[in-house]
């Protein structure tokens, strides 16, 4: 339960940190133009996604489909099998900071995850995917994958490393128009996470 939150705890400040970085920043993609998410058309241009039926390369570019900003209710048409929605951390944030989560269960990668939206004042501001149940070889052919895939899209990446209750590496890309990061915790030979997003 210690590593479950301390891993929760790292991801979010990774990832909350990284995002509030800079309030100009409202691209996660040069080639992505933020939409006028408050207009009545917005719903009406789009359809819901079925993540069933998405390409591999789809899903780990999701952020071009779903932009920043939205509410959860927009977030939830988009994705109609997204859970409700709770309070951050499993509860762990005082309902009164605005600070909002929710999630939905799916295959990426040929593996059962996780993927978790962050709402600020019913605004989404990041989102993340997460692989619990793998072994520490998994593990690490899939970290090195995602590193690949993403220098593609990114570019050069900061990485850093630590040992203490258990093995702990990130990569990291931050550009102009995009705060984007990957982590990869090693409890043992049999037990490993990851997670990746903004």
């Amino acid at each position: 339960m210690c590593l479950r939150k301390y891993t929760l705890f790292t991801i979010f400040v990774l990832l909350f940190g990284c995002s509030m970085k800079s309030e100009k920043k409202t691209d996660v993609n040069d080639a992505i133009k933020e939409p006028d998410t408050n207009s009545s058309s917005f719903l009406s241009q789009r359809q819901p996604l079925d993540l069933d039926k998405m390409s591999e390369e789809e899903k780990l570019l999701l952020f071009k489909k779903i932009p920043t900003r939205i509410t959860y209710e927009r977030t939830k048409f988009l994705l109609p099998t997204l859970g409700a929605l709770e309070t951050e951390g499993g509860g762990s944030f005082n309902p009164k900071y605005g600070l909002f989560e929710s999630r939905l269960n799916f295959l990426i990668l040929g593996r059962p995850a996780k993927l978790e939206f962050n709402f600020k004042n019913d605004s989404l501001y990041g989102y993340n995917f997460s692989i619990s149940e793998i072994d520490s070889s998994s593990a690490e052919i899939i970290y090195k994958e995602l590193q690949s895939f993403y220098s593609k899209q990114f570019g050069p990446f900061n990485e850093e490393r630590e040992s203490f209750e258990y093995y702990y590496e990130a990569s990291n890309w931050s550009t102009d128009s995009i705060q984007w990061g990957i982590v990869k915790n090693i409890y043992s030979n049999a037990h490993a996470y990851i997670g990746w997003g903004y």
